[in-house]
């Protein structure tokens, strides 16, 4: 998953990709939390924007704001997607 988180990273310094890129891109991430249901609310924008340009594939075309920021949140939070939910908490008296 680190992998998929980098190459995010390096696709919003580029600030640019075709459609086909993008689908790819969050095809892994959808793999990836398809049992994190959360983390798919997260890329509401990404799939406006891969939608807008189904026509044009392979035409490079520049990513808003706020497609940039849904990536980055993805890449900041997939620490947390990977953890269990359901693992045990640390009772009350025992945090310093």
């Amino acid at each position: 998953m680190r992998d998929v988180a980098s190459v995010t990273l390096r696709q919003i310094r580029k600030q640019f990709s075709t459609t086909w890129l993008m689908q790819r891109l969050c095809g892994n991430w959808v793999r990836f939390l398809m049992f994190r249901k959360l983390g798919l609310s997260l890329l509401d924008r990404t799939f406006v924007w891969i939608e807008q340009g189904k026509y044009s594939r392979h035409r490079s075309r520049r990513h808003s704001r706020a497609v940039l920021d849904e990536l980055f949140g993805l890449c900041l939070m997939w620490p947390l997607f990977r953890t269990s939910f359901g693992a045990p908490h640390v009772p009350q008296g025992l945090l310093l």
